[in-house]
């Protein structure tokens, strides 16, 4: 990802050269400034909606469950599937006679390998 975001903020100082240039703006231009803080931000921005994998971490770690719970939930999430789409699913606790436990409430729960939180 590094050299994608050093690429792209190549390309973007230079359309801001252009920019400048075309614009007859009198002020110094100054490529390596340009191209860090395009990359600083682009950096930040990745952070702010991380995936989370499977593997890790399941949403709201910890939601409390005792033995007289029949059905809770957690918040809708943001789900990633093995084949690249997106959707919005939670996950569900059900206690039942014969099936107890926590889920997937979307389609083909078994494919989803990441989730982030769904921002209202």
């Amino acid at each position: 990802m590094e050299q994608i975001i050093e690429q792209a903020a190549m390309e973007f100082a230079e359309k801001c050269r252009i920019a400048n240039f075309k614009g007859g703006l009198c002020y110094p231009y100054d490529d390596l400034d340009m191209r860090n803080a395009f990359e600083e931000g682009a950096k930040w921005q990745s952070k702010q909606m991380a995936w989370v994998s499977v593997n890790d971490k399941m949403p709201e770690e910890g939601h409390a469950v005792d033995s007289h719970t029949v059905y809770s939930h957690t918040k809708n999430v943001i789900v990633l599937y093995k084949n690249g789409c997106i959707g919005k699913g939670r996950r569900i606790y059900i206690n039942e006679t014969n099936k107890k436990g926590w889920q997937w409430s979307c389609f083909k729960s078994e494919d989803i390998t990441h989730w982030m939180p769904w921002i209202d």
